[in-house]
């Protein structure tokens, strides 16, 4: 339709349905009889309900761990060796050895003591 083209006609006003009061006060009333129906049902169930915490129980038997004693104190710590000595470079320079920073401490890997491992072997980087 362009802008030349008529108005289309307006529809023509058919005759308006008669107002039914009853029926709309039927399900007015079948609405309320449920909910009030739902209602009650509620407070009867939740009258007759126990409510109570379940006990629950802890069993710490599924790990299978072996205790080992701890070994008993030496009289005397061991003995430190003495540093070693620091010598002369070929151009020169003081060559001293290497000393650790902090000495590194073994630590048996768990998954390792739960299988039963007894020896292996170990890669240190320095």
């Amino acid at each position: 339709m362009g802008p030349w083209d008529p108005a289309p006609p307006a529809p023509e006003a058919s005759e308006p349905e008669p107002k039914r009061r009853g029926s709309r006060l039927w399900v007015w009333l079948l609405s309320v009889a449920a909910l009030v129906a739902l209602v009650v049902f509620l407070v009867v169930y939740v009258a007759g309900a126990s409510f109570s915490l379940r006990e629950v129980t802890y069993d710490d038997h599924s790990v299978d761990m072996e205790i080992i004693e701890p070994l008993p104190p030496s009289a005397a710590p061991p003995a430190v060796p003495s540093p070693p000595k620091a010598s002369v470079g070929p151009n020169g320079e003081v060559v001293r050895p290497p000393a650790w920073v902090k000495v590194p401490v073994p630590v048996f890997p768990t998954l390792a003591m739960r299988r039963g491992v007894e020896e292996g072997v170990v890669v240190l980087r320095c």
